[in-house]
């Protein structure tokens, strides 16, 4: 079965040191049958962090609560308590791998119990000192090899491309993206979703763009088996052996420098090498579309904001079918503030390169940019299907849930996000108002204070705890936070309301309402008028104006019904009614209720 020769595939690359090419076999598995024990037992012995491997020793210990090989694996990594049952296994020991990750750039619901976020300790250290133990352990000294069949090689995708030099039946296949990221692996929060523990076990080897046959060169066979298998070093010293027989083997230039740019992760002053190799394929071949990419990617990673446009159009006039140069024009064009420009290299991409998730997730921010919320989320989920395990992916989805309203959605994206990538301030940010929206304020106030530890820029942030602090009724921190934010930005309306909240809430009901009454210039949109209206109503009738307050509340019952919390409006409409005032409103509203209704917490962009 097809099934089982990619199973022994990926048992031989991890006994060879491949563990990437093993995680990007098994992640495939995986991802046609999540019930498979053998998938997992092997997933533990080649993903990269503790988590993932109790995670995935987990997940087979629940297919087959009796299996002793999870049980062991789970108590040598200190998941589970020893179990006098499980007969001991000494660990072998394994060999170390030093190569570096390549290919993609990469729970608790909302309302539960809080928590208080974690940062990570020197404990770490000792549990993945256990995980290597473990990762010997499961993959030598536990695990049989079940499969005898032949392995063979899992093609990758192939598009219709020119042929270079005119040689005769290259196969053209997809060129890979060139400038990954690195996915860190960090610490847990409240609430991720039990799939996200596998984010980072899928590899993406990097495909030929062009395999032009070299029969007569052994060299050039050793060379390319060693660029299948991701091993860089020894595919250049292979292929230059090439380049002294055949110096005008464009092809080969080539993929020397996708082998520099794979190496230049770890060594940028590589990225110099690349271009250089792809600009000697284009002295050779000048229509080599994809050389002209490979340029354009070698300069941007050289410099984020090089100008590169002249090398992907080349790229695309001279290979019109190459889609990865429409999708890297689109985010040229995306990351220069030209998001029209990009969605039209996008919808080109579209049939060129269909199944492509960086496509899709490129489409999604181009959307979101555009504000074309609906339409951005179903790229994203779409991008998030092709690829789970691309971490930015969760990020976007988290802003346009956000956008959307679904702050209880965007959290759990949110966390998904955060749980690898500990050290971007931003996503920290994020995931602080999130928890703020869902009423997790302590834990809120964590992860806003994470941000700035990591990012003392974040002026804005203060707004956020100000809030939180409102909310809980630490008036005093609330206080303080919400006028440095105002000093900070004086024409933000949401600060400024927010004081005059405070001022108002601890008994100071006339400065309380001065100050609110202060940030009726700053107000825009319907939600901040809404927001206006209802506090300053309340702090009105606590001075005693009740008549000039019920010009409040029928500015309220004349908003969009969409944009006012259901209990501010039932409470305007009795107090209208009180007053024996009619009240016509675009849908029926019942009495308020005998309480005053607390108001929703909603965020807006920083002026």
């Amino acid at each position: 079965m097809a099934e089982d020769r990619m199973l022994q595939e990926a048992i031989d690359a991890a006994e060879q040191g491949q563990r990437t090419r093993a995680r990007d076999l098994l992640g495939r598995l995986l991802r046609t049958n999540q019930n498979n024990v053998d998938y997992w037992l092997y997933m533990s012995s080649v993903v990269d962090s503790v988590k993932e491997r109790i995670y995935c020793l987990e997940n087979a210990l629940k297919l087959d609560p009796k299996n002793e090989s999870a049980k062991r694996g789970l108590v040598l990594l200190g998941a589970r308590p020893p179990d006098d049952n499980i007969t001991p296994i000494f660990p072998v020991r394994q060999r170390e791998w030093d190569l570096g990750e390549i290919g993609l750039p990469p729970g608790t619901t909302p309302k539960e119990e809080k928590e208080r976020v974690v940062i990570p300790t020197t404990r770490l250290l000792g549990i993945i000192f256990a995980g290597v133990i473990g990762l010997s352990l499961i993959l030598i000294g536990i695990f049989g090899n079940p499969l005898s069949s032949t392995p063979n090689r899992v093609g990758s995708l192939t598009l219709p491309t020119r042929r270079p030099l005119g040689s005769g039946g290259p196969t053209a296949t997809f060129f890979g993206e060139i400038a990954p990221e690195t996915v860190t692996v960090g610490t847990s929060l409240p609430g991720p979703t039990a799939h996200t523990l596998q984010l980072d076990i899928t590899y993406t080897a990097t495909p030929r763009y062009v395999d032009t046959p070299h029969s007569s060169s052994e060299a050039y066979r050793s060379g390319m088996v060693a660029f299948d298998r991701g091993d860089w070093e020894s595919a250049i010293e292979l292929l230059e052996q090439v380049l002294d027989q055949d110096p005008g083997a464009a092809d080969v230039r080539f993929h020397i420098g996708v082998a520099y740019m794979e190496l230049g992760e770890h060594d940028p002053n590589l990225y110099n090498e690349a271009k250089e190799n792809f600009w000697k394929a284009i002295n050779v071949d000048p229509e080599f579309g994809a050389a002209y990419l490979g340029s354009a990617m070698a300069s941007l990673a050289l410099n984020p904001d090089a100008v590169a446009f002249e090398d992907l159009d080349a790229a695309i006039l001279n290979d019109p079918d190459l889609g990865e140069a429409y999708i890297q024009r689109g985010i040229y064009r995306l990351n220069r503030d030209n998001p029209d420009g990009a969605m039209a290299d996008f919808e080109e991409a579209k049939t060129l390169s269909p199944n492509s998730a960086v496509l899709f997730l490129s489409i999604a921010k181009a959307q979101l940019v555009l504000e074309q919320y609906p339409e951005a989320l179903d790229a994203a989920l779409i991008a998030n299907n092709f690829e789970p395990n691309n971490l930015e992916t969760y990020k976007i989805l988290g802003q346009l849930y956000t956008a959307l309203g679904q702050t209880a959605e965007a959290l759990i994206h949110f966390q998904t996000y955060q749980l690898y990538e500990e050290l971007d301030a931003q996503g920290w940010f994020s995931l602080g108002q999130a928890y703020l929206s869902e009423g997790y304020l302590d834990t809120a106030l964590d992860a806003l204070e994470t941000a700035l530890e990591l990012q003392d820029t974040l002026g804005e942030i203060n707004y956020y705890r100000g809030l939180a602090y409102l909310e809980m009724g630490d008036y005093e921190n609330a206080d303080f936070y919400l006028r440095n934010t105002v000093d900070l930005f004086p024409d933000w309306f949401e600060p400024q309301l927010a004081l005059g909240r405070v001022i108002f809430e601890t008994g100071d009901v006339g400065n309380g309402y001065l100050e609110i009454n202060a940030s009726t210039g700053l107000a825009r949109t319907d939600e901040q008028f809404a927001n206006l209206y209802y506090w300053r109503a309340l702090a009105l009738e606590a001075v005693g104006e009740e008549d000039v307050a019920l010009r409040d509340w029928e500015s309220i019952v004349g908003l969009p019904v969409e944009v006012v919390p259901e209990g501010w409006l039932r409470l305007a409409v009795q107090r209208l009614r009180d007053a024996d005032i009619s009240v016509v409103t675009n849908t029926a509203v019942p009495l308020s209720p005998t309480t005053t209704p607390s108001p929703t917490i909603t965020f807006t962009p920083t002026p």
